[in-house]
């Protein structure tokens, strides 16, 4: 194979942002910035609910079709039933390979 080495301007440098969860867990929105001189292509966006203990008990995921540079979209996830003992919620940016 051919490695070909991508230039780091080149690549978006994606975040997340004003993380919120819902009462009752059934609800997560959040905000999605490419602060990059770059559009960013398509990329899959994941939310995992995390209980007391560090399990997760429940996912989502969301593929987004693209984001501008220096731009920023809203993002929610959703379950169709309330999670109990929720502590805390992640949301991962999943690169576009």
């Amino acid at each position: 194979p051919v490695w070909n080495k991508i230039p780091t301007q080149s690549v978006p440098s994606l975040s997340v942002s004003d993380q919120n969860l819902s009462p009752g867990a059934t609800r997560l929105t959040a905000t999605i910035t490419n602060n990059s001189i770059s559009d960013a292509q398509s990329f899959t966006v994941v939310a995992v609910l995390f209980d007391t203990q560090g399990v997760a008990r429940a996912a989502s995921e969301s593929t987004l079709q693209g984001l501008t540079h220096l731009s920023s979209t809203n993002i929610t996830f959703t379950w169709p039933t309330s999670t109990p003992n929720v502590a805390r919620a992640e949301i991962t940016i999943l690169p576009p390979f």
